[in-house]
């Protein structure tokens, strides 16, 4: 099996390159990283994909056509838009709007959603979700993503995203991620580890846990392809 784990920069990447051994692979091609790995008879592809929905969505189709990939999983740092969620809580995600996507002037449709679709959420995988919990004693909370271009950092932007659309965390990457996924048929999952709650002291709190580091994540990481890809 060919699994993908997709992340936006290094320092999200380089703490499960530790995790998972020894690298039998090392690309970079149309400015994506691509680390691989052997894991459990499986072949891991760890791509550091760059900030943002056009490298993220771009990336994740070149790993597609490249190695033909089987599986993605997304995973990285979120911002928090509840009370519900703190620096340092682990989530996987159960669907993502991409919130600055905006066809509202011409169609009359709500901001989010894309043409010929209803509804403006992309629904990630439930069955991998609901395996990735299955295997895990404390499953992981259930969130959605607004996904957009913009580093969230004030309380009216946070707000806005949660009353509009029942969002949770906010992150930049996952909507190219999981749009370019769908359109390929490949199943996606993601887990979020919340480093801000996304308001005027977003991007302290970010460095703060960045430099602190979020080993029981990586741990957590691994034993689900353990579990769930063994």
């Amino acid at each position: 099996m060919k699994i993908a784990i997709i992340t936006a920069m290094e320092k999200e990447s380089l703490p499960l390159c530790q995790r998972l051994g020894q690298v039998v692979g090392d690309e970079l091609n149309a400015g994506v990283h691509t680390r691989i790995f052997v894991y459990r008879n499986n072949y891991i592809y760890l791509v550091t994909c760059g900030i943002g929905e056009i490298l993220a969505a771009s990336a994740t189709q070149y790993i597609i056509d490249r190695y033909k990939i089987d599986y993605i999983v997304n995973f990285g740092y979120v911002g928090s838009l509840s009370k519900e969620y703190n620096a340092g809580d682990l989530l996987i995600v159960d669907k993502v709007v991409h919130h600055q996507y905006d066809l509202s002037g011409l169609d009359n449709v709500s901001r989010g959603q894309y043409e010929g679709r209803s509804s403006v959420f992309f629904e990630l995988t439930q069955s991998t979700r609901d395996n990735i919990n299955h295997f895990l004693n404390n499953p992981l909370r259930v969130v959605t993503v607004a996904s957009g271009d913009e580093f969230i950092a004030r309380r009216e932007s946070k707000e806005f995203l949660n009353s509009n659309y029942g969002a949770g965390v906010c992150d930049m990457e996952l909507a190219g991620i999981v749009i370019t996924a769908l359109r390929n048929g490949i199943h996606v999952a993601s887990i979020k580890i919340v480093s801000d709650c996304a308001d005027e002291n977003a991007a302290n709190d970010y460095y703060a846990l960045v430099k602190q580091g979020f080993s029981s994540a990586e741990s957590l990481f691994t034993n689900i392809l353990e579990k769930l890809y063994a």
